[in-house]
């Protein structure tokens, strides 16, 4: 957890910066697979958190799933994170 905690300092949120405008999201899985370049699910990742609101630094879960996760296991790790 340590790691993810270091995560969010590193990454900067640009849905929540109001000088420079938001991901699309196309960026935002671009983004998604640079942060994440030894999980093959790294697009998977990112779409689902698109999809639960678009905060590029919760990409940072990708960190808790396992390289044979598949994205059933990707979006119930993400639910438990984002209840958090």
């Amino acid at each position: 957890m340590k790691a993810v905690s270091l995560i969010f300092g590193l990454l900067p949120s640009r849905t929540t910066d109001h000088d420079s405008p938001p991901y699309t999201e196309e960026q935002f899985l671009e983004v998604s697979a640079k942060v994440l370049p030894k999980l093959k699910i790294a697009q998977a990742i990112g779409k689902a958190v698109w999809d639960q609101g678009g905060d590029i630094r919760d990409v940072a879960v990708g960190m808790l799933v396992r390289r044979n996760d598949g994205p059933e296991e990707v979006d119930r790790i993400l639910s438990q994170y984002l209840q958090y």
